[in-house]
């Protein structure tokens, strides 16, 4: 019998200074833009990233979602600045406190996976940026399973005691659904939800109204958030022997109620059974008031001829802060 591997993880279970997951990405890992570059002319910063007035980018891996210390270490003038974001979002200014070599750091929450990290500024000189997870932080994140939110139209919540959701429950039906066949024997990943095509190889949609699910006003403050979301889609398009079409869902969200102002998008990739499921995060901005899930997209036009308007399943979501405490600074000259 042959075996397919989606990925292969290896974790750092122990380390002698009590750091897990800890990882170094010096200067020349970097991606420098817009004026930013690698100096070895300036004394006390040979091989630093000198910002300039640009940006260093770096992509950096997170074994978990949660928070993670990130160390900047770098030679500026006390007062000179620059700007951290993490995926696309503005999260702190950092100000050197001190004249020369030094360095600081800040908790912030990362994504599983890979994580953009980008430090913008002028008169300061990177030598290298760690990152280490925190997890004595989670704290700060709220969980909320997504079978005890507020379910409407056809949304439901299903058990399955062979599933790897918490709880062995979530929710399915978000969005508009495919028409599907089964194929298969039941049990063991082995039946396949198959998307029936019409005579134009089109996915059939059924007639039936969006299911949402809504997380109440006053549970999420009004703040910058990481939203992890616990997924999983089993679905591809047409009965194929090799090579399935595999389809990504999507998932909205909106605020204050379905009608409301989209705040974050996202595609969810295919996880080979519907009741196995992976992480995926979007940014969002909210202002404390409710937040509706769903898929809105029309089927087959625009961002619809992706997602065909049909969501994943959920089995929770949680919501970190970007950023928690304070930036601590440390001269090293």
């Amino acid at each position: 019998m042959d075996n397919t591997l989606d990925k292969f993880l290896l974790y750092q279970v122990s380390a002698s200074d009590n750091s897990l997951d800890r990882i170094e990405y010096p200067a020349d890992q970097f991606r420098l833009e817009s004026g930013a570059l690698l100096t070895y002319d300036q004394d006390g910063a040979r091989g630093f990233a000198s910002l300039n007035g640009g940006e260093a980018k770096l992509f950096a891996h997170a074994w978990e979602s949660g928070y993670h210390s990130v160390k900047v270490v770098y030679t500026a003038s006390r007062g000179d600045s620059m700007v951290l974001s993490v995926n696309g979002t503005s999260v702190t200014t950092i100000t050197a406190e001190s004249d020369g070599l030094q360095s600081s750091m800040v908790n912030v929450a990362l994504s599983e996976g890979i994580n953009k990290l980008e430090l913008s500024g002028d008169a300061v000189s990177i030598r290298d940026i760690t990152t280490c997870r925190d997890a004595a932080d989670d704290s700060n994140a709220i969980t909320l399973e997504a079978e005890s939110l507020q379910l409407a139209g056809g949304a439901q919540t299903r058990e399955n005691s062979a599933s790897n959701a918490s709880g062995y429950s979530y929710v399915t039906g978000l969005g508009k659904q495919f028409v599907t066949e089964e194929s298969g024997a039941f049990g063991m990943g082995d039946q396949t939800r198959v998307v029936t095509l019409d005579t134009n190889n089109t996915p059939k949609i059924a007639d039936a109204v969006r299911g949402t699910v809504t997380i109440p006003a006053g549970t999420i403050p009004a703040g910058k958030f990481n939203m992890v979301v616990r997924f999983s889609n089993d679905a591809f398009i047409g009965k194929h022997d090799y090579n399935p079409q595999i389809v990504d869902l999507g998932l909205q969200v909106r605020d204050g109620t379905a009608n409301g102002e989209e705040v974050a998008r996202g595609a969810f990739r295919y996880t080979y059974s519907d009741s196995n499921f992976l992480e995926r995060a979007m940014t969002v901005e909210t202002s404390g008031s409710a937040l509706v899930l769903g898929n809105w997209d029309e089927p087959g036009v625009g961002a619809g001829a992706v997602s065909w308007g049909v969501g994943p399943n959920l089995d929770y979501v949680q919501f970190y802060p970007v950023m928690v405490g304070d930036v601590y600074h440390q001269s090293l000259a």
